[in-house]
Formats: C-alpha cells, sequence, structure tokens
C-alpha cells in the first residue's frame, strides 16, 4: 500500500515538541558498589562542569544519575566480577 498514510510513532509528538536550544542531557554512570557519598557528589560536580564546559549550556538543566551494581552484577570476558576477583 505505496499511498497509504505512515503511522505515527510514539517519537512523532515528543521530537515536535523539543525545543532544542535548552536541551540538555542525561548522563548515567553504572559503578561498582562501594563509593562513598563524597566520591559521587564529586563525580556528579565534575562531570556537570566538564559536560557544560564541552556542549554549553545551563549546567542546573543536566542530569546524571549514578547506578550501582554488585560484583555479580557486572560482567567481564563472559564472567562476573566476583568470580574473577576470587581467583586474584
Amino acid at each position: 500500500m505505496a499511498n497509504s498514510p505512515r503511522a505515527l510513532s510514539p517519537c512523532d509528538n515528543v521530537r515536535n515538541s523539543i525545543d532544542f536550544g535548552v536541551f540538555m542531557p542525561f548522563i548515567q554512570v553504572t559503578l561498582l558498589k562501594g563509593r562513598s557519598v563524597e566520591q559521587k557528589r564529586e563525580l556528579i560536580s565534575k562531570l556537570n562542569a566538564a559536560t557544560a564546559e564541552v556542549i554549553g549550556g545551563d549546567p542546573a538543566r543536566i542530569r546524571i544519575a549514578i547506578v550501582e551494581v554488585t560484583g555479580d552484577d557486572w560482567g567481564i570476558g563472559g564472567e562476573t566480577f566476583n568470580d574473577i576477583a576470587a581467583r586474584s
């Protein structure tokens, strides 16, 4: 049916409503558990500053999430981090 109208995707409305002049990034950092609150605060602060410096824009609009995982949830070369660490 070459003449049928294209179905709208859910992204069509989002794409049309975003003002790219104020659109800022969302940064997600995945780390093994064990960092202190102070380390995470510093990481968030420095990532925010570096992102604003490199891409410009309002630093207050940058969003950063830290996701912590256990060594059983982190895989390297087909093995969990904990399995590798146990052999070391």
